[in-house]
């Protein structure tokens, strides 16, 4: 992937030369693809003075006006997202503290094994909802209020 050398090159996007840095991106299908690139700052200025080693980066694709990348680079790597024939393509470091290794994939080919995970959906199997989805507890309190000549504001 590009080293922030090469991009520092890159002009800021919506700059009134009109003017680009060229850069192949490798595609998930082993081909590379052209864009044209530009710095894009999405962070808070504030927010980007506390990081600067943080460059966020926009890209047209020359082959294909309707594909854009997004990525930015930093001290834990290059780390991209492309929308592209109707997929989402990631390209992330190759793995944990790898900035050297990159890798270009599909996210519907990324799988995960999730059984090491304790997942559990938080619904509190005590409280009984009626059919308009009141708590039955509560329900019974709107109604004792209403027959009691209560009103919410």
């Amino acid at each position: 992937m590009p080293s922030g050398n090469i991009l520092s090159n890159a002009p800021m996007q919506f700059n009134n030369k009109n003017k680009s840095l060229l850069l192949y991106i490798p595609m998930p299908d082993g081909n590379v693809m052209p864009f044209d690139v530009f710095i894009s700052q999405v962070m808070e200025s504030e927010l980007a003075a506390k990081y600067p080693e943080i460059t966020s980066y926009k890209g047209i694709s020359r082959t294909d006006d309707n594909v854009n990348i997004r990525f930015n680079i930093g001290p834990r790597g290059f780390w991209g997202s492309i929308y592209w024939k109707g997929n989402n393509i990631y390209i992330d470091p190759y793995g944990a503290g790898i900035t050297d290794y990159y890798i270009s994939y599909f996210t519907r080919d990324y799988k995960v094994d999730i059984s090491q995970y304790n997942l559990t959906c938080g619904v509190d199997d005590k409280i009984i909802l009626d059919d308009n989805n009141i708590p039955i507890e509560r329900k019974t309190m709107i109604e004792k209020n209403h027959q009691q000549g209560f009103k919410r504001l």
